[in-house]
């Protein structure tokens, strides 16, 4: 194809459920110099719950596909970054807070929270991701020309740009990177019964 997508989601769940969930994402992506290199922009909105929790968000997307190899050993590494700001806010005007309730006329009095210090708050959203594949042969007279199995390490960190992750200025509550690490090895156990 000509190495351009645009992919758009639209999800309205449990719409029967007060404070239902809805949600929007459009992205748009571009593969170029033999789809190694991709670059995208991914836009998102999302409203949850009874107090309309509304997030948005704007990525600037990138990626990186290639083939190496070292004399006779040879593996691919995928590459992949994002980089964006994120808002959320909330709608306080179906809160009930336990100061307005009365135990026999319910909800009746103004309540005292101090609403005003849970504005409305953004933060950069940021993360990377690295994964090498690596075939190999096995030492068996198995049927197959190509590799017949592969091994595959990922590493990933999310939020390593330093951003608020609550509605509190309270610069305690400030996201942390997150790392992940996952392997994979796949063999064909049963290619000799299917050849």
């Amino acid at each position: 194809h000509s190495g351009n997508r645009l992919n758009v989601i639209h999800r309205n769940q449990w719409m029967r459920i007060p404070g239902k969930f809805q949600g929007s994402t459009a992205c748009f992506d571009k593969a170029f110099n033999g789809h190694k290199h991709g670059w995208g922009l991914s836009l998102s909105s999302f409203n949850e719950g009874e107090l309309y929790l509304k997030t948005q968000e704007v990525s600037a997307l990138y990626a990186f596909h290639s083939n190496a190899s070292i004399k006779d050993f040879t593996f691919s590494f995928h590459l992949g970054g994002a980089l964006g700001y994120q808002r959320r806010s909330i709608d306080f005007s179906n809160a009930v807070f336990s100061d307005q309730l009365d135990p026999s006329l319910g909800n009746i009095y103004a309540t005292e929270a101090q609403l005003a210090s849970f504005a409305p708050y953004g933060g950069m959203q940021s993360a990377f991701g690295a994964t090498a594949e690596i075939p190999f042969r096995l030492p068996f007279d198995f049927a197959k020309d190509d590799a017949d199995g592969m091994a595959r390490l990922s590493y990933a960190v999310q939020k390593f740009v330093p951003t608020r992750k609550s509605f509190s200025a309270n610069d305690e509550f400030r996201a942390t990177p997150v790392h992940s690490f996952s392997g994979l090895l796949m063999v064909p156990v049963f290619a000799r019964l299917l050849s």
